[in-house]
């Protein structure tokens, strides 16, 4: 009856003043240029009803005629509206037949169209209140009623024109996007002049919930055409998700003691009331910190600076550091990268040296014996302090004997505090230092390709006093032309020299391999345990030798129905056993098995190609969305022939699961 009701609709006369104003119309173009008539209805983006791509839109050829029928296009539009699904979707959503009317939006056609799409000036997947969302396709395959499996391009502009893509079209090269920079620009820059011409005109004051959606189109020429624009329906009030913030720490630079260490506390996001954070100060050394759990306040600007105090002494120690760490607490999560921070702390007292030092140092050495409490555990400790006290002074008379530079070096082994005591000891006891001879090692650059230098670098630790000969040998794992063999390498006082073995191109396919560079045992040093061999990796660069095709095999996928909107992507991965050189053609036919073609999904059949270099490639089903509970539905994708691979025979088809939402 539906089919009736067109072909009367299509056959109907159209009235003179119809036909005439189509003609007028023609003629007020360039001769050859064809026309797009467009369906626009009064049962379209309602807020529970979308409606996009129930009805049809025809292209008017340029030499038609009233004597061939300058209005049947508009009349097939027309007859549209009693197509079998929008009627369908009409009932199903109880859209009043009576009151559906149809319009029809007469424009230039665009042959050849680069790209076609839709965009809002709203947000709708992450609601950042100035990004504009942009869904597009190549060619002439319409986003709002695609080709089966088709997968769009979908961005989310800034205020620059600039895209954060949220997914790329299965039908553009693998990393590109569908427009230029300039195009995006330009589009973001007229959307919003769109938009505010829009909101002005029907007095939309800030604050209230309105966008314009726009339809454009790349033409061959590449110049943006917006083809129509109309409010957008939002469905429901907006609430964006409730972000939990997450809390991170940063330090500042280093200090020197005495002066205040740094520290920012930062909320992502920025909390929209100011957020108690609990955190931890510790310290490694002795730097008069008070160390102490509490609590920060995070304002709404999303970060604070928390300052920890250092006092300044005239004792010499080691370097150390002030940390703040964020501890766990109610209405934010802790960053598992940026949980804590440290500042390091330089000490500034210079360190006794030598025999001048001898009486600083005896005072301290008593000042640390009669720190101890005189207990069975300390004594052994007391009684080293004592003698260093003994014989840094001079003091006679004791019952103990003085400590000895030999003596004091075991003790420096255990606790670094006895350095000085050691360096003294030595000085008054005439004992030359103990001579440290350096360790050689060898550490590897990152690989090179053949025809490239591999570069090492050999560190003797502690730096040598004068250069310092290494012998090292040289060797190579493959057949690069490296100079094998052994070499001398010079460290200067600097503590490091590079070391760099040049490798030939040449045009045989061969394994990858490695130039390798080892520390031979010499005078004047040691060889490092651990380092004393560091390796290259070398990349041969001539193609191979033709192998057989690659197997293509396809795995299983799932999708929430209703996870992306009316229709959502059940996507399945296309691999190949191996990259191949040429374009892989793989064909397939979408099977049904609980879920129903036509009524669960859109499909039947397509092809997919995977690009020269890459593995993969992804085959889409489109699912419908709908308000029956039902149980899960799967359905089944069947490779049925391939150009350039072959099928796997355990992996030709996979099974695709749509899980109910309702």
């Amino acid at each position: 009856m539906l089919d009736d009701l067109r072909d009367a609709i299509k056959d109907a006369q159209s009235p003179a003043w119809i036909i005439t104003a189509l003609e007028t119309m023609h003629a007020a173009y360039p001769e050859g240029q064809s026309l797009r008539y467009r369906s626009s209805t009064n049962n379209e983006d309602l807020p529970s009803f979308n409606g996009a791509g129930l009805y049809s839109s025809k292209t008017q050829d340029p030499d038609e005629t009233a004597a061939d029928g300058i209005d049947k296009s508009i009349k097939a539009v027309w007859a549209s509206l009693w197509n079998f699904r929008a009627f369908l979707e009409r009932e199903y959503h109880r859209v009043s037949h009576d009151t559906t009317a149809m319009g029809v939006l007469v424009h230039p056609n665009f042959s050849d169209e680069r790209v076609n799409g839709v965009a809002v000036s709203f947000d709708p997947v992450t609601f950042s209140p100035d990004a504009y969302y942009v869904n597009s396709q190549l060619g002439e395959d319409l986003v709002t009623n695609p080709e089966a499996l088709s997968h769009p391009e979908q961005l989310l502009l800034d205020t620059d024109g600039k895209a954060n893509v949220l997914a790329r079209s299965n039908l553009a090269k693998p990393g590109q996007l569908l427009m230029s920079d300039a195009q995006m620009v330009q589009l973001r820059s007229n959307l919003q002049t769109v938009h505010d011409g829009f909101k002005t005109l029907y007095s939309v004051q800030d604050g209230d919930r309105f966008a314009i959606e726009i339809e454009f189109k790349i033409t061959a020429e590449g110049t943006l055409a917006i083809k129509q624009a109309r409010p957008w329906v939002f469905a429901d009030p907006i609430s964006p998700p409730t972000v939990v913030p997450e809390v991170s720490v940063a330090a500042g630079s280093g200090i020197t003691e005495g002066t205040d260490a740094s520290f920012t506390v930062s909320a992502s996001p920025a909390p929209t009331a100011p957020l108690p954070v609990s955190v931890t100060v510790t310290q490694d050394g002795d730097f008069g910190v008070s160390v102490f759990s509490g609590t920060v306040r995070v304002p709404t600007s999303g970060s604070v600076t928390v300052t920890v105090g250092t006092s300044d002494d005239d004792v010499d120690e080691s370097d150390g550091s002030v940390s703040v760490t964020v501890d766990s607490g109610d209405g934010y999560t802790v960053s598992g990268a940026q949980g804590s921070a440290s500042v390091a702390v330089a000490d500034d007292d210079d360190p006794p040296a030598g025999c001048g030092s001898a009486a600083v140092l005896a005072a301290q050495a008593r000042t640390n014996h009669d720190a101890l409490p005189n207990t069975a555990s300390n004594r052994k400790e007391r009684n080293d302090w004592w003698r260093a006290w003994i014989a840094l002074s001079g003091t006679t008379g004791t019952y103990n004997t003085p400590l000895t530079a030999a003596e004091a070096r075991v003790l420096e082994t255990g606790d670094p505090r006895w350095e000085p005591y050691r360096a003294a000891l030595e000085c008054l006891e005439g004992t030359p230092p103990p001579v440290v001879v350096p360790e050689v090692s060898v550490t590897a650059g990152a690989g090179v390709t053949e025809g490239g230098d591999a570069s090492f670098t050999v560190t003797a630790s502690p730096a040598p006093s004068a250069p310092l000969a290494v012998d090292v040998t040289i060797a190579q794992a493959g057949d690069f032309g490296a100079a094998t063999g052994s070499r001398t390498v010079t460290v200067g006082t600097g503590g490091s020299a590079t070391v760099t073995v040049g490798t030939s191109d040449d045009e045989s396919d061969e394994s990858d391999g490695s130039v390798s560079v080892t520390v031979d045992s010499g005078d004047g040093y040691t060889v490092s345990g651990t380092q004393g061999s560091a390796s290259v990796a070398v990349s041969d660069d001539d193609d191979p030798p033709p192998l057989d095709v690659p197997e293509v095999s396809v795995a299983d996928g799932s999708v929430v129905e209703g996870a992306f909107g009316p229709l959502s992507l059940l996507e399945f991965s296309v691999t190949l056993s191996e990259v191949s050189a040429q374009d892989v053609t793989v064909r397939y036919v979408i099977r049904s098995g609980t879920a129903v073609g036509g009524l669960d999904y859109w499909g039947g059949a397509g092809q997919v190609t995977i690009w020269a270099g890459f593995r993969s490639a992804t085959i889409g089903v489109n699912v419908k969305d709908d308000t029956r509970r039902e149980p899960d539905e799967t359905l089944t994708v069947e490779l049925t022939d391939a150009d350039g691979a072959v099928i796997a025979d355990s992996a030709g088809a996979a099974t695709g699961t749509i899980i109910d939402n309702d």
